[in-house]
């Protein structure tokens, strides 16, 4: 057997996301970023899946032309969005659309997909979702939550791996998929599609 027929070159990120780059840090993945700046465009007719995944494919399509690669690169690229009562909830404008939106979570789920695009020797995409449910939220809550200005840059208005962790009561599903990156199904789909282990990505 070929002991190289599975070897990485290097990991690589496909986005400037410092929560992402975090997640694969904090795993001793040695990643390096690189962004794609490709435009995210979301088509109406389209499923948030089928929308975050054609992002995702996007963004590493761009890395991949725009610069030059070593062929067993492993490259990862993602897209995150917060969908809730039949709508996407992207970044708060203003304070005022921050309360808007953490008071529409207040004591309801609200759902986060995640489109991924990885490339090994070729690319695969695939989508992951997981349910967040806030407890009831006081409005001095809220208020004291947005003058921490932690809701602003944050697709939902909060962040989990932040104060935010304040309001969860519940998660069904990979908690690194709310921040951004679903690092247990990546491993996943990388042993079923290319034969890679989740250690040879980390020892990479």
């Amino acid at each position: 057997m070929d002991n190289n027929a599975h070897k990485i070159n290097s990991v690589i990120l496909a986005s400037q996301s410092k929560a992402r780059m975090k997640i694969l840090s904090d795993m001793g993945i040695r990643a390096k970023a690189i962004a794609s700046g490709a435009e995210e465009i979301f088509d109406d007719s389209l499923s948030p899946e089928e929308n975050l995944m054609n992002i995702a494919a996007a963004k590493l399509e761009k890395v991949l032309a725009d610069n030059i690669l070593h062929e067993d690169d492993f490259v990862i690229s993602a897209d995150t969005a917060v969908y809730h009562s039949g709508k996407y909830i992207g970044k708060p404008k203003d304070e005022r659309d921050a309360e808007m939106i953490l008071g529409g979570f207040s004591g309801r789920w609200h759902r986060i997909y995640t489109g991924a695009a990885v490339y090994y020797r070729k690319m695969i995409r695939f989508s992951e979702y997981t349910d967040v449910k806030f407890i009831k939220l006081k409005d001095e809550d809220i208020s004291a939550y947005i003058k921490t200005g932690e809701p602003f840059g944050k697709a939902g208005a909060y962040a989990v791996q932040g104060i935010g962790a304040r309001f969860v009561e519940k998660i069904k599903g990979d908690i690194y998929n709310v921040i951004g990156l679903p690092v247990s199904r990546i491993f996943a789909e990388a042993e079923k599609n290319f034969g890679l282990s989740a250690f040879d990505i980390i020892n990479s």
